[in-house]
């Protein structure tokens, strides 16, 4: 018993990665009016029949300060994003011997899964819908004065895998201020390269404060991994991760936007031009890129 509220029953992981475990669970309520968390592989609140998701963060060395903590910096961007549409209900955060856990709503698949099931490409229509949906979800998290340092395909889930209508951005662990409470840019220290080396920008690479511009370039390179399947750096023979890491680096920059959406609708292109023209601390059209590709969206539409 927790808190004389919760009772959990641990299972094996759904998945395991970084500092965390990802459990699925279940909510009841007993006659006393306490909750009962069971990690188990149904995962279903009988109540609301609303499935739930369990993350687990292990004890590790660094982590002892909260703020430290990817679990609780994740619960806190997550409560700065309460009500917002998009994002996954957070339904408690405790820590309980050396453990922190975070417990929300378990949505659907992810891009990737969403990806694989349509044959690794993906049409037009279909990406530019994502693009619409994913554009709106960057621009809410940046509204909030975060960045998520982390964009790529597992980290955005869908409602079904069948008839998506919502999609929802995840896994907020490595989120950064990129401005703090006086709106005035926040600049960190050069530091590791934040993020999943295929997607990440070119300045995270070197390990620049993170930015909005990043984001929206990590966006892209997604956006074209959904139309292609693939991106020109991925299928590398890096002995080592340090080769690897160079590798991709070295491709990103020698690749144009030309070259990058050659074959690909043109408002790829100029996504791209947009974002390459960003300052550290220029604001990005959101509303412009949303509408292009909402007119993207119509055109294939109407054929």
């Amino acid at each position: 018993m927790i808190k004389n509220q919760f009772y959990i029953d641990w299972d094996t992981p759904i998945k395991q990665g970084g500092s965390s475990e990802i459990f699925q669970g279940k909510s009841t309520r007993t006659a006393a009016g306490s909750s009962l968390l069971r990690a188990n592989q149904k995962g279903t609140d009988i109540f609301t029949d609303k499935p739930v998701l369990i993350k687990r963060e292990r004890p590790k060395q660094g982590y002892t300060q909260e703020c430290n903590s990817p679990l609780t910096r994740e619960f806190h961007v997550y409560q700065s994003l309460r009500n917002r549409h998009g994002f996954p209900r957070v339904y408690w955060f405790l820590e309980i011997t050396g453990y922190r856990l975070l417990a929300m709503e378990r949505l659907g698949p992810n891009l990737e899964d969403f990806l694989n099931k349509h044959g690794r490409r993906l049409s037009p229509i279909i990406v530019s819908w994502i693009a619409c949906k994913l554009l709106r979800r960057v621009e809410c998290l940046h509204e909030q004065s975060f960045v998520h340092c982390d964009v790529k395909p597992q980290n955005f889930v869908l409602d079904s895998i069948d008839s998506p209508r919502q999609i929802y951005m995840i896994d907020l662990g490595l989120a950064r201020r990129y401005r703090d409470s006086k709106m005035l840019y926040a600049f960190w220290p050069t530091q590791s390269p934040l993020g999943t080396p295929q997607f990440m920008s070119v300045r995270s690479h070197y390990g620049y404060p993170p930015s909005r511009r990043d984001d929206l370039e990590s966006l892209g390179y997604l956006l074209v991994y959904l139309f292609r399947g693939t991106l020109p750096w991925q299928a590398l023979d890096a002995l080592t991760e340090e080769e690897r890491l160079g590798q991709i680096l070295e491709l990103k920059t020698r690749t144009t936007p030309w070259q990058l959406c050659q074959g690909l609708p043109e408002e790829l292109r100029r996504f791209f031009k947009h974002v390459n023209g960003l300052g550290l601390d220029d604001n990005p059209d959101y509303d412009g890129l949303w509408q292009m590709f909402r007119g993207l969206y119509s055109r294939f539409l109407q054929l």
